[in-house]
């Protein structure tokens, strides 16, 4: 299904450029769209880019330039595609097509994350993208799965985020795993590390001698959270050193 709405997207692109033509001068466009057609989107992606060299000016040119952007992505070049991408957005932020080139953006960035023990730049980058389009185009054919995608790299901001919090707590620097805490309480509540890092919050306010602030945090968290696995834990913890 997506790799039928994927052409139905190519098929409305061509047509709204004119693609059919018989001027020697576009022969590169052709045999671009061709390579595509065979699903040879290394070479597709190579045609486009010296059609465009030869013809910036051709009135298929910025079609090219979409088009490339969907060979390169197909062929996984995802550095590439975040390059033509904002060059693109950068030069025709009006042009009809700009939600999906937006969107496009956000794909290529997200492919480059790798995961919440690693560095989180992409994944912030891609956020940010996605949140673009939403503001910009909120009724994109594309909104409703970029604010699922946004979704998912706010979780994996998150756990990178909790994942230095336990870092900072199981070493018992209590000061910084509450500062990290609070950070993902503040800035990540919709995620699922919400419950974990309430915990930590608590755990980390009782160990620094916050007795007060400590059962505030509880309270809180079982509030919330009341079959969470994060609050029994967390009434066990701040009992047993209420008693130690």
């Amino acid at each position: 299904m997506r790799r039928a709405m994927r052409w139905v997207w190519v098929v409305a692109v061509c047509a709204l450029a004119g693609c059919a033509s018989t001027r020697a001068e576009k022969d590169h466009f052709r045999h671009a769209m061709e390579l595509l057609d065979a699903g040879d989107y290394a070479r597709a992606t190579l045609e486009f880019e010296r059609f465009l060299a030869e013809h910036p000016l051709d009135p298929r040119a910025k079609t090219a330039e979409e088009l490339r952007i969907f060979a390169a992505f197909r062929d996984r070049e995802y550095i590439l595609v975040e390059t033509l991408a904002e060059r693109f957005l950068q030069r025709y932020p009006g042009h009809p097509h700009a939600d999906y080139v937006q969107y496009m953006l956000g794909r290529a960035l997200e492919k480059q994350t790798h995961g919440p023990k690693r560095d989180i730049t992409q994944a912030r980058k891609a956020l940010q993208a996605y949140r673009t389009l939403l503001r910009k185009y909120p009724q994109s054919r594309y909104a409703a799965d970029a604010r699922r995608r946004a979704q998912r790299m706010l979780n994996l901001i998150a756990e990178h985020e909790l994942a230095i919090a336990r870092f900072y707590f199981r070493r018992g620097r209590y000061v910084a795993a509450a500062n990290r805490a609070l950070e993902i309480v503040a800035r990540y509540a919709t995620t699922p590390a919400i419950e974990e890092a309430l915990f930590l919050l608590a755990a980390s306010q009782k160990e620094m001698g916050l007795q007060e602030e400590a059962q505030e945090t509880l309270l809180l968290l079982a509030h919330n959270y009341p079959q969470s696995p994060w609050t029994e834990k967390a009434k066990r913890w701040l009992a047993k050193r209420s008693h130690s």
